[in-house]
């Protein structure tokens, strides 16, 4: 005899809710690295580059390259945005290939 009532088997449904952080960051002089942030624990980040931004940004770790010929790490256009698992935010760097470039940045800590 098949038993169908509810309890048979127990489903247990986790929902994590993480406490949003928010920011900006300007790279003033391309060419020239800028720390997202201090120190600030997270679990991840969403980086995304601004809608006017007319060079390009690239987040990375402190050897970050925004140069075409030299590029390291993850470049991203105006608009664009991407998800960086880092335990800290002091780990991310941006460049830009254009002076004022800026981004925002979503974290959950």
């Amino acid at each position: 005899m098949q038993d169908d009532r509810l309890g048979t088997q127990e489903i247990q449904m986790v929902f994590r809710t993480n406490k949003p952080l928010t920011g900006t960051a300007t790279v003033a002089t391309a060419g020239t690295r800028v720390q997202l942030s201090s120190d600030q624990p997270c679990q991840r980040v969403h980086i995304t580059a601004y809608e006017g931004n007319t060079g390009t940004i690239v987040v990375g770790d402190v050897n970050c390259v925004a140069a075409a010929a030299t590029m390291r790490g993850r470049p991203l256009y105006a608009t664009q945005g991407d998800w960086f698992y880092v335990p800290n935010l002091n780990q991310l760097y941006i460049d830009a290939t254009a002076n004022t470039q800026k981004v925002s940045w979503y974290a959950e800590i």
